[in-house]
C-alpha cells in the first residue's frame, strides 16, 4: 500500500458506526401517556385549587366566629371534662336565681358556639 494514501476515520464515522440504525427521532415506548396522565393529574389539581380558593371565605369564617369565643373561654375553659362543667354551669343559671353568667369564666353561649364549630 505504499503510494495510496488512506484517509483515517473521522469522528462522524466513529459515531455513526457506534450507533447503529442512526439517531433515534421518537420517545420511548410509554412516553406519550405519560405526557397525558401527567398533564391530567395537574388539570385536575388547578380545579380543586381552584374550587378551595373559591370556598376559602366560607371555610374560614367559622373559625373566625369561635376564637373569640375560645378566648373568653381562657386556657382552662376547653379540653376533657369541660362538656361537663358547662353542663354544670348551664343547670346552674336556669335553676338557681341570682346567679349570672358573667359569675362563671367565660359564657354557656360562647362553650357551645365553640363546640358547635369544632364539632
Amino acid at each position: 500500500m505504499i503510494g495510496a494514501t488512506a484517509e483515517a476515520p473521522t469522528f462522524a464515522d466513529r459515531f455513526s458506526a457506534a450507533r447503529p440504525g442512526g439517531v433515534t427521532t421518537s420517545l420511548p415506548p410509554g412516553a406519550a401517556e405519560a405526557v397525558s396522565t401527567g398533564a391530567a393529574g395537574g388539570a385536575q389539581a388547578a380545579v380543586a385549587g381552584r374550587a378551595r380558593a373559591a370556598n376559602f371565605q366560607r371555610e374560614i369564617f367559622p373559625l373566625q366566629q369561635a376564637i373569640p369565643a375560645l378566648e373568653k373561654l381562657g386556657p382552662k375553659g376547653t379540653g376533657p371534662g369541660t362538656d361537663t362543667i358547662n353542663n354544670m354551669k348551664s343547670f346552674v343559671l336556669s335553676n338557681i336565681p341570682g346567679v349570672k353568667e358573667s359569675d362563671f369564666n367565660g359564657t354557656v353561649a360562647d362553650y357551645d358556639k365553640a363546640k358547635k364549630i369544632f364539632n
